[in-house]
């Protein structure tokens, strides 16, 4: 799940780099969860399923025209609530994405709840 995941986001990440206004991606459960997340931390305008196959991701910029996704690095690395409070603290202006088996998560909401799960994404 977590290679999907990666890939998905690369492939939006290239679709900005591209400055393309929508992306096509496969209308998978985690792929939907994952645009779901995005869309809520504010990273892509929403999406549209095409059919049962594609999902069509209308793509989000800054008010300067810069790729949103544009400093994404793709990451594999299991962490626990402590390891998300240390990330936190060093690095505020940073966005991390979390898996763990209740869904996809940002650090911040991770914290909330008392989670951990695998880092597989920063902004």
């Amino acid at each position: 799940m977590i290679k999907e995941l990666k890939q998905t986001l690369a492939k939006l990440k290239i679709a900005q780099s591209n400055n393309a206004k929508t992306v096509e991606v496969a209308a998978k459960k985690e792929k939907i969860q994952l645009l779901n997340f995005l869309w809520k931390q504010g990273y892509i305008y929403g999406y549209k399923t095409v059919n049962n196959f594609v999902c069509k991701v209308f793509l989000k910029y800054s008010y300067n025209e810069s790729a949103l996704l544009e400093k994404c690095v793709l990451l594999n690395k299991v962490v626990n609530t402590q390891e998300i409070k240390n990330l936190n603290k060093l690095e505020k202006n940073c966005n991390y994405f979390i898996l763990n088996d209740k869904g996809i998560f940002s650090q911040k909401e991770c914290l909330d709840s008392g989670l951990g799960g695998v880092l597989f994404a920063r902004i």
